[in-house]
């Protein structure tokens, strides 16, 4: 599941789902990826932030990510 920057899940993960912080500026690109994370057995959590200062703000929330994909030709980087 890719959530975008406003949406909040109802749920928390299992201690078993890996979350990802995706850092990335392209709607396709996410979308590529979430796809991709989501076609993996084991289930991922993907948390999409679009820039690198809403990243910032993720990581600086009472979430917490098990890795981070990061887009490195962003605009704000």
């Amino acid at each position: 599941m890719v959530r975008s920057e406003h949406s909040q899940l109802a749920t928390s993960p299992s201690k078993d789902t890996l979350r990802i912080l995706l850092v990335e500026d392209s709607r396709t690109d996410a979308m590529i990826s979430r796809k991709v994370l989501e076609s993996r057995a084991g289930g991922y959590e993907v948390d999409w932030a679009r820039s690198l200062q809403e990243a910032r703000e993720r990581l600086q929330s009472e979430l917490h990510f098990d890795l981070i994909l990061l887009d490195l030709h962003l605009g704000d980087s």
